[in-house]
């Protein structure tokens, strides 16, 4: 059976009927009765509602509401037993086995009232010593904690909000087009979509051609961190491109899914890092100026995908003054965070846009 990978867990499958048309299916992958791993066909096309449905069917059956949890109960048995304030359901199977990776054989002997401080502390620094970001591991031993009784606190280590200041320069966006476009046109377009939408990322991946209305010349974006679906304008620099890609797709815009995108990007970055790029049609005094204006305050490091995003906000702010316009566009559920992009001292031509 010719199955796609879409993203992780979810595949397409084209099947062509009698009359020479082609219809979409989607499969899930799940665990079985047998712990067998399977591909379940879903009843929906809409990629959002797959990735819905398999997260329910993902969720454990293996607890046990029989069993209280409490101060006396080992975090192990906490997590087993875990049921989510916000859903109402069971830990997934896929964080359940991440936490049995880490505390199953360490912190998690322990009972809840017998954790101090000391244990919190070694066991960030043990995710810290293998190399991860404790950041998620740390939210959930939070949550488990607080369900089993405890009163301890846990600090949390906050994002690092000074990357939502930085963008992309003219010349950067020049740089890393061309880049894309070479490596592969998919990207190409993906990144242009980004640029011109200031969608997340995976809002962007997800888009269906009928979320497309070219009547209305508006993009119909799934909800996402609890923000309502809405219709962003799709800008005339972008919608070209954009009607000829869509022509004569059914489903999804995009074929790729994330982790491929997300590999070829770190490519484009790599080489961005390294100076291994070349801007066909420039002169060589144009292509030195560009790489001196590209590594300008060490752009370099930070590069990635939410560089367009912030791109956006940084160019909507300025050329129209408004932080209002711009959060509307990002979607922000509060202003102080498009706040953000016009507090940054490269928006110095925000007065003159007025």
């Amino acid at each position: 059976m010719p199955f796609k990978k879409v993203e992780t867990g979810i595949y397409s499958y084209y099947k062509q009927s009698d009359e020479n048309k082609k219809h979409l299916y989607y499969y899930y992958s799940t665990t079985g009765v047998d712990g067998r791993t399977v591909k379940v066909r879903s009843k929906y096309t809409d990629i959002r509602k797959v990735r819905t449905e398999r997260a329910g069917a993902d969720f454990r059956e293996d607890i046990d509401n029989s069993i209280p949890t409490n101060r006396n109960s080992t975090l192990n048995e906490v997590a087993k037993n875990y049921i989510s304030s916000k859903t109402g359901r069971p830990m997934p199977n896929v964080e359940y086995k991440k936490y049995l990776k880490h505390c199953e054989f360490g912190i998690g002997k322990k009972k809840i009232s017998a954790i101090t401080d000391i244990d919190i502390a070694k066991f960030k620094a043990k995710l810290i010593d293998q190399g991860m970001k404790p950041r998620a591991r740390m939210i959930q031993l939070k949550a488990l904690l607080n369900f089993g009784g405890s009163s301890r606190k846990i600090k949390i280590d906050k994002v690092n909000s000074s990357i939502k200041k930085r963008f992309f320069t003219e010349n950067e966006l020049l740089i890393i087009f061309d880049m894309a476009k070479r490596i592969h046109p998919e990207l190409y377009f993906f990144m242009k979509m980004l640029l011109y939408t200031g969608q997340r990322p995976k809002n962007v991946l997800e888009l269906n051609v009928d979320d497309i209305h070219l009547d209305r010349n508006v993009i119909d974006f799934g909800e996402i961190k609890g923000q309502e679906e809405a219709e962003i304008p799709i800008s005339k620099k972008v919608k070209p491109l954009l009607v000829e890609w869509i022509k004569g797709k059914i489903g999804n815009v995009f074929a790729l899914s994330q982790d491929y995108l997300q590999e070829l990007s770190q490519e484009i970055f790599d080489m961005f890092n390294k100076k291994l790029y070349y801007i066909e049609g420039m002169s060589k005094d144009e292509e030195k100026q560009a790489r001196k204006e590209a590594y300008k305050s060490k752009r370099h490091r930070w590069s990635s995908f939410y560089g367009l995003r912030h791109t956006t906000a940084v160019n909507i702010i300025k050329n129209t003054g408004s932080v209002y316009k711009a959060q509307q566009m990002l979607r922000h559920s509060d202003i102080k965070m498009t706040m953000i992009y016009a507090q940054d001292e490269d928006q110095q031509g925000t007065a003159d846009a007025i």
